[in-house]
């Protein structure tokens, strides 16, 4: 996976609370990644597409850094080292890790779809 070092994600730091930059949007069958990156390590977050969006919901575009609250879906590493990626419903499709660059995914409450809440109570 490629970043634009001009794009200056990688100067977020650890220390920045949960500030993250989106480099990247991509979707499979109505479920959306969205690829964000903070201290040069990348993240892959899951959203299932929502009709529940109101005023306070935002569009989350690429290259705008957001505080997203994110929570570890799954991790590839300890017991599931060997999994390529998530079914994500049974119908559904396979959401994968990224080899190397990503070896985690993750959700978030204040994500639904492709917009975001920086309030959510």
């Amino acid at each position: 996976m490629s970043v634009d070092k001009n794009t200056k994600a990688e100067m977020i730091s650890d220390s920045s609370d949960n500030k993250y930059k989106v480099f990247k949007i991509d979707s499979i069958e109505g479920i959306y990644m969205i690829y964000a990156l903070k201290s040069g390590k990348y993240h892959k977050i899951i959203s299932q597409n929502s009709d529940s969006i109101n005023s306070n919901w935002k569009p989350i575009l690429p290259n705008v850094i957001y505080e997203f609250e994110l929570d570890t879906l799954i991790s590839q590493i300890g017991v599931y080292e060997h999994m390529s990626g998530l079914v994500w419903t049974d119908d559904g499709p396979t959401i994968d890790f990224e080899g190397d660059s990503i070896r985690d995914l993750y959700t978030s409450p204040n994500i639904k779809g492709l917009y975001y809440n920086p309030k959510i109570e």
